[in-house]
């Protein structure tokens, strides 16, 4: 069953005056969030062709991939996202409605700062009033207000 969803979209599109390089470099982040999407794919799969029955090793490695999928992959399509969504022009509300944890934002403006002329401060404090400006305020069904001063810092 497919299912469709509207979002909305605001009608600036953060670019530089080179306008193709620019729409060349998005779409190089397009393909890395579809390469990471398949990635997930492939570890889920592979991990279900394990039958982590009682053999240790099959345990090891059922787990090891559960671990790298859910951990590694599954934090960098979202930052991956969430910067394809700033770049674009998308409220940040329309790609995360609710949120259990907080993005690292410093990931997210790597990714930013990686595929457009903006450098990685300025995207930062871009990323910043983006995600204040589309919050939705302190309500309980909204968990995630984007506290983007964290401190935390990005391996990679």
């Amino acid at each position: 069953m497919s299912r469709t969803t509207s979002v909305e979209v605001e009608t600036t599109v953060h670019t530089s005056t080179d306008n193709g390089e620019t729409m060349t470099r998005i779409k190089h982040l397009k393909i890395k969030i579809m390469s990471l999407a398949m990635e997930s794919r492939l570890i889920r799969d592979e991990a279900n062709g394990i039958k982590p029955c009682y053999n240790s090793d099959r345990v090891e490695t059922y787990e090891g991939l559960y671990h790298h999928r859910i951990h590694t992959v599954r934090p960098a399509a979202r930052h991956a996202l969430l910067a394809y969504a700033y770049l674009r022009g998308v409220k940040y509300r329309a790609v995360e409605t609710t949120c259990r944890r907080e993005p690292k934002w410093i990931v997210v403006a790597k990714n930013v700062a990686a595929f457009s002329d903006i450098p990685k401060d300025d995207a930062l404090s871009n990323l910043k009033e983006w995600a204040k400006q589309h919050s939705v305020g302190s309500s309980p069904s909204a968990p995630c207000e984007g506290n983007l001063d964290c401190k935390e810092t990005a391996t990679g």
